[in-house]
């Protein structure tokens, strides 16, 4: 019961954190989104004045046009969807789904990943941590004890008996009308002869049971194993990927200052700014995508492992 109890906690939180997550990236995702329409919006103006000046066609105005309304289409999208991720928070967290809710890393911008996630782990003290591995170990262990129960009605039983007896008149001393007696103890031993099958057949009941307990408990196992390596792997592999896609942020900063300028030199188009501009959208939400699956990975390793603090 305790062991289930853990485990159905460590569910729950793993449950909030991940709703917890899901806000703090679709916040950052409404800012760049934000970011974005911006940019947009002041290229469109531009390209308006360079159209009075005759320095740009209407067919330049269009193309930006139609990339400013698809992005403001999309920062309306992440406005709803940020509302509908803070109502599923407050609903896991057991409050009213409009509960204004604000949580401590909205706007974080980057994160220090950990120090490298390991690839090899104790997994006896991995089984002895997760509350669901040991809550089959009980499993199996009260299937082996009704085994034992099921065998012990088919052997022989030993019974000691005792017993006190009094007479009145005394029978021990030539009835005198007054209070006698002693003590008798002895042994009974029953064996079960006959049974018509019902006792074997709960033996064998329980022996099944024990041996799917054991199965199951080898199964779990192997799977604990195989899902604290995938684990590992995971989160080392989200660290490796939020570190390139930081990488690539810088890039396309750069890429995108040198659009600007070319474009406010007359060397480069419309479409080469929103190119850039895209690529600098692309990069962004990569990154926060990438900083976000570090924190989910390491929760759910923590999960794994059965050190996920409640």
């Amino acid at each position: 019961s305790s062991a289930l109890q853990r485990n159905e906690a460590q569910n729950v939180i793993y449950a909030v954190d991940a709703a917890y997550w899901t806000v703090v990236s679709l916040k950052a995702k409404h800012e760049l989104a934000k970011s974005y329409v911006n940019l947009l919006d002041t290229l469109d103006r531009n390209v308006k004045l360079m159209l009075d000046q005759g320095v740009a066609t209407q067919s330049d105005l269009l193309s930006v046009d139609v990339k400013l309304n698809e992005a403001s289409i999309d920062l309306l999208k992440v406005e709803n969807g940020l509302s509908l991720s803070r109502m599923a928070l407050a609903q896991i967290c057991g409050l009213p789904v409009h509960t204004p809710i604000n949580v401590a890393d909205e706007g974080c911008s980057t994160i220090n990943p950990h120090a490298e996630i390991a690839t090899r782990y104790d997994m006896e003290q991995v089984y002895a941590n997760r509350p669901d591995f040991r809550a089959l170990e009980l499993a199996a262990m009260a299937a082996r004890q009704e085994k034992r129960v099921a065998m012990s009605e088919m052997l022989p039983n030993v019974a000691l008996i005792g017993a006190y007896s009094f007479s009145n008149p005394n029978m021990f001393d030539g009835f005198k009308k007054r209070f006698s007696g002693a003590f008798s103890v002895g042994a009974m031993l029953t064996v079960p002869i006959w049974h018509w099958g019902g006792n074997y057949n709960k033996l064998q009941a329980a022996r099944s049971r024990t041996a799917m307990a054991r199965l199951e408990l080898a199964d779990a196992r192997e799977m604990v194993s195989l899902q604290v390596s995938q684990s590992a792997f995971r989160a080392q592999e989200a660290q490796k990927t939020f570190l390139m896609t930081t990488a690539n942020l810088a890039k396309a900063d750069e890429n995108l200052r040198q659009a600007d300028i070319g474009f406010r030199e007359g060397v480069m188009t419309t479409d080469n700014v929103m190119e850039a501009q895209t690529a600098w959208l692309k990069a962004n939400s990569e990154n926060i995508d990438a900083m976000i699956d570090v924190r989910l990975c390491d929760v759910y390793l923590s999960k794994v492992l059965g050190n996920l603090r409640y």
